[in-house]
């Protein structure tokens, strides 16, 4: 299909879907679910709301003028907003921030109670429970049974992005203009991002081997771990409407599907043919992200119903090649996804990795030992992945010394890289070397300060043990 038919198809899906949606949204009660099935609190699964940001917005936004700087760096949910890629070459923080700050000021302090993100994070703070009692059993059953879903939600506004997660965090915007006044709409985004929290906890331990090619890693990730957060969030719209949600709308076009299912093969078939700075930016331009996330929830939920949750859970503990055989295992004819092949020859980064999961200490050593007599080999975002997955799944075994080879090597290939220190700290933490743990945090600090925001507090004690 040409691209200019379907941008108008887009067009008119998308006018006669918000007439359709707003009709309905705006005629439906705040209300959000009263009960729930199950009786499961965010405490049982480690998650916990944190609403200090948006509430010191609006109860002192004075204070926070007197010093916007000092606010982003101290305060936890800014302290990971700023860690956003566009922020680092650009002054922290933004012009159109501070106005944002000084029109709450504006505000009369006894009405900004019933502003939008601060009656927004108050309802989000009453309902949490009663969410994750109705949402977590959703979302882990497309989980392996080990996963890790524990984070903090915090809740801020004016932040950019307005959901995201990172390293078990997650930031959600109260005040969303998106949110159509609804926190259904909060609530339904927040299931994405849970999700991510435990994908990305569980992606290092993937048993089926990673590609050699960085970008193409990303854009497999991607469609697998971005299209079953989509998938969840329709699954869950019916508690949690989400209404002129783009991916969702998308979804329900079998035109549309299909239309993006070409793009995403194009982009599985031709990634390696540019270099990966053009690349990465071909595969994540808005139409080709668009056609990952929806072609990867159409493929969810093609498996969820010919082939059950299990099968759907499975491939996330395997990984996303696996993702793409089994969904093309049941496909219609004309809608398979091209399928990866496994690589012929493996490079030792993929040796190395591959030795971790199978427990192979002795050729893991012999290919650690060859890597770090190469130096600095190709030293790119593919390496840095091989090399992390590694030192976490020697971790997660109880190999310390081999992950304090591993991770150091990871520091000699990518000084520069604030998270080579972090991972490096994270593991001297475990075993107790605290003088250790805190020389590696506060080298990440010093080569970005931003990361102070995933420094553990210990960091800044004196103590010497």
């Amino acid at each position: 299909m040409d691209k200019k038919w379907f941008v108008l198809i887009i067009i008119l899906l998308g006018v006669s879907g918000v007439a359709v949606y707003s009709a309905i949204w705006f005629s439906l009660p705040s209300s959000l679910p009263l009960s729930s099935q199950h009786n499961i609190t965010c405490a049982q699964w480690g998650i916990a709301f944190d609403s200090s940001s948006v509430n010191r917005i609006y109860t002192n936004p004075e204070s926070i003028l007197e010093n916007p700087a000092y606010f982003w760096q101290e305060d936890a949910a800014y302290g990971l907003v700023a860690l956003a890629p566009w922020y680092r070459e650009s002054e922290i923080p933004p012009s159109g921030w501070i106005r944002d700050i000084e029109m709450v000021q504006s505000v009369p302090s006894q009405n900004r109670g019933t502003e939008r993100a601060m009656a927004g994070s108050v309802e989000i703070m009453g309902h949490a429970d009663l969410y994750c009692g109705n949402a977590l059993p959703v979302i882990t059953s497309v989980l392996p049974q080990d996963a890790d879903l524990e984070t903090t939600v915090y809740l801020t506004t004016y932040n950019d992005p307005e959901a995201f997660a990172f390293r078990s965090n997650i930031v959600m915007d109260t005040g969303s203009r998106s949110h159509f006044g609804k926190t259904s709409k909060f609530f339904n985004i927040l299931s994405h991002e849970i999700f991510h929290v435990g994908y990305f906890n569980h992606q290092p331990f993937q048993t089926e081997l990673w590609p050699e090619d960085y970008t193409l890693h990303v854009v497999l990730v991607t469609l697998q771990n971005d299209g079953i957060a989509v998938f969840l969030q329709k699954d869950l719209s019916d508690l949690y409407p989400a209404p002129m949600e783009i991916d969702l709308l998308l979804l329900e076009s079998k035109v549309a599907v299909r239309y993006l299912m070409t793009r995403v093969n194009h982009l599985l078939q031709d990634v390696d043919t540019l270099d990966e700075d053009e690349s990465m930016a071909h595969a994540f331009s808005g139409l080709n992200q668009r056609a990952l996330y929806v072609v990867g929830a159409h493929m969810a939920r093609t498996i969820d119903e010919k082939l059950g949750r299990e099968a759907l859970a499975e491939t996330v503990s395997t990984g996303p090649r696996s993702f793409i055989h089994v969904y093309n295992s049941v496909a219609e004819e004309g809608m398979e996804v091209h399928e990866v092949e496994d690589p012929v020859m493996l490079v030792p980064i993929q040796v190395l990795r591959k030795s971790a999961v199978e427990k192979d200490y002795v050729e893991l050593e012999r290919v650690l030992g060859g890597l770090r007599e190469e130096g600095n080999m190709n030293s790119g975002g593919i390496e840095f992945e091989h090399l992390m997955s590694t030192g976490l799944v020697l971790q997660s075994q109880e190999q310390h010394d081999l992950a304090i080879e591993v991770f150091e090597l990871m520091v000699l290939l990518f000084p520069d890289h604030p998270s080579s220190h972090i991972y490096l700290g994270d593991v001297y933490a475990e075993m107790g070397w605290v003088k250790e743990a805190q020389e590696a945090y506060r080298r990440a600090q010093e080569l970005d300060s931003r990361y102070s925001s995933v420094v553990p507090d210990f960091v800044y004690s004196n103590s010497s043990d």
